[in-house]
């Protein structure tokens, strides 16, 4: 998982691409970029709160 997580990273944040929410929705990564819904949310704030609403049975959501 950690090799899943290192991919998504890289795709997004380090390169800037755009086709990193297409990557997690292919591949189900949803429980693997919950830790990471600020910096989605930084590169691209419509594409994660569409991803986040569309997906709310998938993304863990924490009252703290």
């Amino acid at each position: 998982m950690l090799v899943i997580k290192l991919a998504v990273e890289i795709v997004w944040y380090r390169l800037g691409h755009s086709d990193v929410f297409e990557l997690i929705h292919e591949h189900n990564l949803f429980a693997s970029v919950s830790d990471r819904i600020v910096m989605l949310m930084e590169f691209d704030s419509s594409a994660a709160v569409k991803m986040l609403l569309d997906n709310t049975d998938k993304i863990p959501v924490c009252d703290q």
